[in-house]
């Protein structure tokens, strides 16, 4: 075949003229739905943009502590913070420091993220301190690349543990964690 050319093979079978209008209202329908999440992913990213202060918190051991006293200072420099540890306790707290639990249907699941920071903002929050929940690779960078686009990450520590998500040595485990650094954003960390 010549390079850029189209072939169509068109046949014939009973029912042809109702798959091929199932498939162009399936077309139609996948379109609409895509510029759908398409606008809601552009409304999603000027919510955002309303945050002063945005931070992701990562690593083995100590975020929900970190989280916890990031905001807790953001909230004593007076911005409506929202601090969401994840740990053991999975919880929200809010602009007065104020816990509220978050009550989980099923096993935890990163969309809770996206969830709490839509509802968090829509009450007026312009700082807020995400726990990253993700132990794989790949989610923690969706956690970062599309719920939370934090500008700031923290890494707490690099140690030994989730190797069956993570890799095998500290080298594998911070690269892991490192999914969660954003592009031309800032990192801080302890480890050396």
């Amino acid at each position: 075949m010549l390079e850029g050319t189209l072939t169509v093979v068109i046949f014939y079978y009973p029912g042809a003229h109702f798959m091929l209008t199932f498939l162009a209202a399936t077309g139609v329908s996948a379109a609409l739905a895509m510029e759908g999440f398409r606008r809601r992913g552009i409304r999603y990213t000027a919510t955002l943009d309303t945050l002063d202060v945005d931070i992701h918190v990562n690593g083995i051991r100590g975020k929900s502590t970190v989280a916890r006293m990031i905001g807790g200072v953001l909230r004593s420099q007076g911005f409506i913070t929202i601090a969401k540890p994840t740990g053991t306790y999975a919880c929200v707290n809010d602009h007065e420091g104020t816990e509220h639990a978050i009550k989980r249907v099923g096993p935890p699941n990163i969309n809770e993220q996206y969830d709490i920071l839509k509802q968090w903002l829509a009450k007026g929050a312009n700082a807020a301190v995400f726990e990253c929940m993700a132990v794989k690779p790949k989610y923690q960078a969706l956690c970062q690349d599309v719920i939370l686009r934090s500008p700031i990450c923290i890494i707490t520590n690099v140690r030994l543990d989730h190797q069956e998500d993570m890799g095998d040595t500290v080298e594998d485990i911070a690269a892991s964690l490192c999914s969660t650094v954003p592009v031309d954003g800032t990192v801080i960390t302890g480890e050396r």
